[in-house]
Parts: C-alpha cells; structure tokens; sequence
C-alpha cells in the first residue's frame, strides 16, 4: 500500500536500490520519484494508484502516508483540500485526523506534520538524512548496522519498545513528544494539549463518550462510503463496541466483518458470527491454516513474510509464525474493502487495572506490572532489572511529565495506555496494515482519548462502563453472549471482579506478582512444543541464545506473552547477520 522513503542529497553510501527493493516487496507495487530541494522522495502509492497520495499544482505540493480525513469528506476531498489550503495559506484550518505522516512543500520550503497521537511510525537514520515509513527499507539500505542491545533487551522483555530508540543504533523512531530536527524540513507540532475534561456524574460522561464517537464516526462516513470498510469481530468489549458504531452509522452494503475460523472454532469466532447474524451485518469467515500443518519450507516462507508485513518490529501477539501476520492474509480476508477499522484504545473506557484503594509508585508498578507479570525471573543478573526498571520508569515520567518518587493513580495508567503503550506496541499493528489498506483506530484517536480521561473518576472497580456504552448504542447487540461468559448487557459478576480487586489492590506487589501469573495462566509449555515440532524455530532460539543477553531464554520461551519474541528476534539478528557489527 502506502509507502515513502525519502534520501537527502548530503547522504552518502546509502543504497536506494536495496531500500526500494525491500519496499516493493512490501507494498507490491512501484514508486513515483520526485526531486523536492535537496531530497528524493520515492512515493508508493495506495491500493496501485486507484488512491492517488499526493496532489500538486504550480509551486505547491502534498504528500501523503497513512490514513487522514477531514470530517464530512472523503479521501479525495481531504487531499484535494489539504492542497487548496497550502495554495492559499488558510494557516488556521483544522488539522486532520486519522493515522499519517503529511509531507507539504511550498514554493520549495519542506515541512511535515503527523496524527497528534504519533502513532503513525517515520523511522530516519541517526543523522537524519534518509526518512521512511519503512524500518526494513533503510536496514537493507545501510552498509552496516550495530545492534542496540538495551532496546532489543526492553523489546523483549516488555514487548514494546518505548521512544526513539530501535534495535538499531543507526535508525531511530519519530518521537513527536521529543522531535529530532531535520535539515531544511520542519516539523509541525500539535499546538498544546487538549483539555481533560470534567463530568458531575456518570451519566453525563457516559453521554459525552458517545457524543465524541458519534461525532468521529459521522466525520468519517464519507470516506467509508468511498472506500468500504472490514472491521475484525471477537467476543471482546471494544470489538463489541466498534460494531454498535459501525452498524449505527455506516451503510451496511459498504461494511463487512471477520473472525479469525481455526481448525477447532473457538469462542470468538463463534461469538463474532453470533453477533453478526443478530446484526444483519456481512460476516466472513477467516481460514488460518495452524502453525504445525505448514510444512518447513511453507514456514520459512511464512516467517519472511510476517518480517516483511510487522516491518521487523518485534512486538507482543504480532506472532511473526501466523499467516494472519502477512500481507497476503490481510489481502485475501479484506477483498474488495479498501479500509478497516481496529478496537485499539477500547481499554479506556473500564478498570482493567483495578486500582481502586490505593496509590501506586511508578517504579513499583514498571517493576511488577510491566516487567515481573511477564517476564519472570528471567534476569541472570538482578542489577539488569533494577536498570531496565530506571530505563522504563524514566521514560514514562519524561512523557507524563511526572515526578518518579511520587504515587501515581488510575489516570495516570490511562494516560500511559493511550499516550506511551498504544504508540510503542499494540498501534504498531496500525503501520503493519496501512502498507495494505487505509487503516484507523477510532478509541486511539487523540480527541475521543482526551474525553475518555474525564471517564476515569466513573469506571469503579470493574469492566461495566464500556458494557454501559454498548448497551446504550444497541441494546440488543448488548444482550448477546461475550467471551468473557456474561452479557455486556448484565454486567461483570460482582464475585469475578471482587477477586481481581482484591489481587490488585490488598496484596503485597510480590504477592500479587505471583498470584496473576497463576490465575491469569501467563505460562506455557505451547512455545517449547513448537520449537520441538519446527527445526526453524529451534535455529532461530539458538541465534537469540547466542548473543547471551543477560536473561535465560528458556524462562521467556515458557511465558505465554513473550516467547514467540524470542523467535522474531532471533528471525530479524539471522536476516541481518552480514551487516550487524558487534
């Protein structure tokens, strides 16, 4: 789909030919090249030219990767618009939303803005003279890289990589919080933060959710109904919640819905078709073909695929040895429709933290909660944790502008799910899938996020304010079975929420450490299995091993969140092995 890269004329020893090379093999399709100043820009197009990304007139131009839209148009109209406004300096006009990087070039004066959330990945070499969407581009464009052995560390002990660091010391990540400066572009900001709001009662934040959503979904619905649109469905709360907005204000001939159907149909497949049937919604059934039924060189194949579509980005449940993490998958399942929508950011709206009693300190919490609940003890050394802990802790104190000695609260967990977790794992699928189609998560946008603070005062100890929201949108969509066992409709069972409060809230953090990894079944021998069953998977175990990071892979390998890492990892050091210098 959509693709950049962008090489400054002061770059040298750079190979254009491996990154483009890397590049088609991403997006199957062939670049435009444009000279602007002192930079070649290679644009790939959406969709091979049927969504064309840029817009030009005499002096002036625009380009664009990702998803964008101004409310009440569609893709056109917001490119046509975006154009007319740097034609005729309209400096104050609202910015757009979506997920994207937005190159403008006037009279010859580079500059580019971003989503306001920084979801959308623009990764850049350390001196900046080479920019792309692409981390795998400029790796094959680079002689040689070196790895950076704390990122990669972090990468896989958390599954997210926080800021601008990448596996690479040569490649860093745009980070709109701290933005690095680039010679004659410059960067637009968001200018100042929104406003959290206050509500007097649950009722009139429940009512002010619904109010931005509904806003958002309006805004977008012409450009759907250009472009069509497939959404995932689960037995979940936000793919629940999606699929009321969905259903309330798209055209149902343009929209279609999919679950994932395995050899043995699990409970959100079943539930999905459920909810569709109820709903009169189009359902397609995704056929995986599971890891052990591929034969050898089918998984090899496989694996390199999954590198090409997760753009070498190692994170959690981005399983690289799925066919559901590929391009063709996506291709097939999403047919005709050429955007889709994601419940990323639907964690905003219940307690899944269950902070109801007490105060938390931030290195506490990054110790247990980010680290220890899936890690283990896997450290060789215990002045590792205590530094990744520092690393971790002052990261998210810089980004929440907090001070680490002090208790935070349940607004500060919100706000690192949306502004830090969301950009540094689970919105990294949003890249992945804008290569194939226009891609969006309506709960991560920045708007609907900032709103959904004034919620936190509302959301008790328990899951029920986003089953409140649904029932609110469809009662009957509601009522229907989910995949936690209860209607979102009736609401989570006192005694199942009482159990998590009282892990969460009355145990000591060692205590409460050991008992989640219990309960919430985080250990598994299925990883182990499958090393045993795939000589590939063996190979790649053995090339982690090999670079002896100060954990034992065999403690990662058992954990249910974090052992397929071990397996990416070891794919993306063997895949760069003649250029990486130790």
């Amino acid at each position: 789909m959509a693709a950049f890269l962008m090489i400054s004329s002061d770059q040298k020893g750079f190979s254009a030919d491996g990154a483009l090379n890397r590049m088609r093999e991403q997006t199957l399709s062939e670049p435009r090249h444009f000279v602007i100043g002192r930079w070649d820009l290679y644009l790939f197009g959406k969709k091979n030219g049927a969504y064309s990304n840029f817009r030009e007139s005499e002096d002036n131009s625009i380009f664009v990767c990702g998803s964008l839209f101004f409310p009440g148009m569609t893709y056109d109209e917001t490119l046509d618009s975006l154009i007319s406004n740097l034609e005729n300096d309209r400096e104050n006009q609202p910015r757009p939303r979506g997920i994207f990087f937005l190159l403008k070039s006037k009279t010859g004066v580079l500059s580019f803005e971003t989503d306001d959330g920084g979801l959308y990945n623009i990764f850049h070499t350390s001196d900046g003279n080479v920019i792309s969407n692409s981390f795998l581009a400029i790796c094959s464009g680079l002689s040689s890289l070196t790895l950076n052995r704390s990122v990669l560390l972090e990468n896989v002990i958390t599954g997210s990589v926080i800021g601008a660091e990448t596996t690479f010391n040569e490649i860093l990540r745009f980070d709109n919080q701290n933005p690095f400066c680039f010679s004659n572009i410059e960067f637009t900001p968001r200018p100042g933060r929104y406003e959290y709001p206050g509500f007097s009662s649950k009722e009139d934040s429940l009512a002010a959710q619904i109010d931005v959503l509904d806003d958002y979904f309006k805004g977008i619905a012409p450009f759907i109904e250009q472009t069509g649109l497939d959404c995932g469905i689960t037995g979940g709360y936000d793919s629940r919640l999606l699929y009321a907005l969905v259903k309330r204000h798209f055209n149902p001939e343009t929209t279609q819905f999919h679950s994932f159907l395995r050899k043995i149909p699990d409970s959100d497949y079943l539930i999905g078709r459920q909810v569709c049937e109820a709903g009169g919604s189009h359902f397609i059934p995704a056929q995986v073909k599971e890891s052990f039924d591929h034969s050898e060189e089918e998984f090899s194949a496989l694996l390199y695929q999954s590198m090409l579509f997760n753009d070498g980005q190692i994170r959690t449940h981005a399983f690289w040895h799925e066919e559901i993490n590929t391009a063709d998958f996506r291709r097939t399942v999403t047919g005709e429709k050429d955007s889709a929508f994601s419940g990323i950011g639907g964690e905003q709206y219940r307690n899944s933290e269950r902070m109801v009693l007490r105060y938390r300190r931030l290195d506490k919490w990054v110790n247990y909660a980010l680290i220890g609940r899936y890690a283990g003890e896997c450290f060789t050394e215990k002045k590792i944790r205590e530094e990744l802990v520092a690393s971790l802790s002052s990261k998210i104190s810089e980004r929440l502008d907090l001070d680490r000695k002090k208790a935070i609260d349940l607004l500060v967990l919100k706000r690192y799910m949306n502004e830090i977790y969301i950009p540094a794992n689970r919105g990294v699928r949003c890249n992945n899938e804008n290569k194939i189609s226009f891609f969006f998560m309506p709960f991560a946008d920045a708007e609907i996020a900032h709103t959904a603070y004034g919620a936190v005062p509302f959301l008790g100890a328990n899951l029920d304010y986003e089953g409140d929201m649904i029932a609110m949108l469809d009662e009957t969509i509601a009522s229907l079975p989910s995949g936690y066992g209860y209607s979102f409709d009736r609401g989570e069972p006192f005694s199942r929420s009482l159990m998590y409060v009282f892990l969460e809230n009355a145990l000591p953090w060692k205590l409460n450490d050991r008992a989640y990894r219990l309960f919430s079944s985080r250990q598994t021998d299925y990883w182990r299995e499958l090393q045993s069953k795939r000589e590939t998977l063996d190979k790649l175990f053995n090339i982690f091993s090999d670079f002896a990071f100060p954990v034992d892979p065999h403690v990662l390998l058992a954990s249910k969140d974090l052992g397929p890492l071990i397996f990416a990892a070891g794919y993306l050091l063997h895949f760069f092995k003649d250029k990486i210098k130790q």
